[in-house]
């Protein structure tokens, strides 16, 4: 039977389609640019570096025309823009497959100085971390240290971003240009740093208003302690007996007030530096522990100690001595409770502060730098 010259041609035609096909299933499409560098004509050369030289493709690049795309196979290439005044410019390129690189042969243009100046001091302790973001590509993150550093940047507008643990970040614009260009960063502290802080001198400023009340309160328990005369053996009246509950009631009101004022100016230090909640909430646990021991036994103490003035009927049976040792047995439950409660309840209102904070924390996204932009590799002196 004879072929139909249709036939031929249409399975001809089916052969060069599944070939395309298949071509476009084992190429990568790779988009070249040339930015700031669109004016008249080039002429692309691509070589894969596996093969011989024979094997280049050249492809023509239109005036006027910014990007050029071709589907080149998965491997190295070596492409080469030449026509452009400054001469033939070169690189390397990596072609893998299910990527979409975009390789910017744009002039190289010359860097600039720029003078960055980062402040306060104790931020740069810690170590700040800087990152600029351009005209061509994003620099990698770097810590510095020191309060000046000199950056070399091609000329358009830049982005800075600084920021430091416990400290809010900052980002900065400038522009670049030939001339040299100096700028300056003053972080401040985050938001949970400053109610950390603040917490920690309200918390001292509390303690010292408790050292003062308790001073008081005992300087006043001894005034009335000295209405009594000064002798161990010497047998209270009447009167005397009236006194000393007002007495127990004094001291202990004094010894728990001051001694509340070192818990809580321990529980100010730790509000105020420490960053962890982790000691917080051991300081609140213990301090109620304390606070409840103590509590407990200056209540069996005193109690004990008032069936004593109770049963001494007029004050035969109870003398200055008995009134001291009373005082004396009190003192250590009374300091224990003041401890304790000095210590627990304001380790525990931080601590359910500070876990406020850092939840509203948690929430506010940190600032980032775009991306999308596209910029040169930058070289800081650090």
């Amino acid at each position: 039977m004879d072929e139909v010259p249709g036939g031929r041609s249409e399975g001809r035609r089916a052969e060069v389609e599944e070939s395309i096909a298949a071509a476009e299933r084992r190429t990568v499409a790779v988009q070249f640019a040339r930015t700031n560098d669109a004016d008249g004509p080039r002429t692309l050369t691509l070589r894969d570096v596996q093969h011989l030289a024979a094997d280049e493709l050249r492809v023509a690049w239109p005036q006027g025309q910014a990007t050029l795309e071709v589907s080149l196979d998965p491997g190295r290439w070596t492409a080469t823009l030449a026509g452009a005044s400054d001469g033939p410019r070169s690189l390397t390129v990596v072609v893998a497959k299910g990527d979409k690189p975009r390789v910017d042969l744009a002039p190289d243009v010359a860097a600039s100085p720029v003078r960055l100046r980062l402040n306060p001091a104790r931020a740069l302790r810690r170590g700040v971390t800087v990152m600029w973001s351009g005209p061509r590509a994003v620099a990698e993150r770097r810590v510095t240290s020191t309060e000046s550093s000199r950056w070399e940047l091609a000329p358009g507008r830049w982005r800075v971003a600084a920021s430091a643990p416990g400290y809010e970040a900052s980002e900065r614009a400038v522009e670049v240009t030939e001339r040299p260009v100096e700028l300056a960063i003053q972080l401040r502290r985050d938001r949970e740093s400053r109610a950390r802080l603040g917490l920690g001198l309200g918390l001292g400023v509390a303690a010292l208003g408790l050292a003062a009340g308790g001073g008081a309160l005992l300087a006043g328990a001894e005034r009335r302690t000295d209405e009594i005369p000064n002798d161990p053996g010497h047998r209270l009246t009447t009167d005397e007996v009236a006194l000393v509950s007002d007495l127990r009631r004094y001291h202990a009101a004094g010894f728990i007030v001051l001694s509340a004022s070192a818990g809580t100016a321990v529980a100010a230090l730790t509000g105020g530096l420490a960053r962890g909640n982790k000691a917080l909430a051991t300081q609140a646990g213990l301090g109620f522990v304390l606070a409840v021991i103590g509590a407990a036994s200056l209540g069996t103490t005193v109690a004990r100690d008032e069936l004593n003035s109770i049963s001494s009927g007029n004050g035969d049976g109870l003398s200055r001595g008995d009134l001291d040792a009373g005082l004396e047995r009190a003192a250590p439950w009374s300091v224990l409770t003041g401890m304790g409660l000095g210590l627990g309840l304001p380790a525990g209102v931080a601590l359910v502060t500070r876990r406020s904070l850092n939840r509203q924390t948690r929430s506010r996204q940190a600032i980032a730098v775009s991306r999308d932009t596209i910029g040169v590799t930058i070289q800081g002196v650090f």
